[in-house]
């Protein structure tokens, strides 16, 4: 099974071993949406050739959505500037340091990516 079919999954853990990583990657942003943490770090763990970077934006949003946002952080910073997921690792911290209301770290992550 390559295909998420969400309404036909009663958990979403279920037969993670036999998916690809287009259709891991659709689970873990089902498992998001659901509000699943310990599953979006089980697919993380299974998913294998990613982009450099997709694993630790990846990571990142997992930590953002359970509301932990200082290791949310950690993981965006770790995303290089000539990676695919940077913009949206970017945006991802920016909003991190939004809800943790750091405009100091705000306006140098804006002035930074000018």
């Amino acid at each position: 099974m390559n295909e998420i079919d969400s309404e036909n999954i009663e958990h979403l853990d279920d037969d993670i071993d036999s998916l690809n990583n287009r259709a891991l990657i659709r689970r873990f942003f089902e498992a998001v949406k659901k509000r699943k943490r310990s599953v979006c770090f089980k697919i993380i763990g299974r998913a294998r050739d990613l982009d450099p970077g997709e694993a630790d934006y990846l990571e990142a949003v997992a930590h953002y959505y359970d509301s932990n946002y200082d290791n949310s952080i950690r993981f965006c910073l770790k995303v290089r500037e000539d990676y695919a997921d940077y913009g949206t690792a970017t945006a991802l911290l920016l909003e991190c340091y939004a809800a943790q209301g750091d405009i100091i770290n705000i306006i140098e992550c804006i002035s930074k990516n000018k």
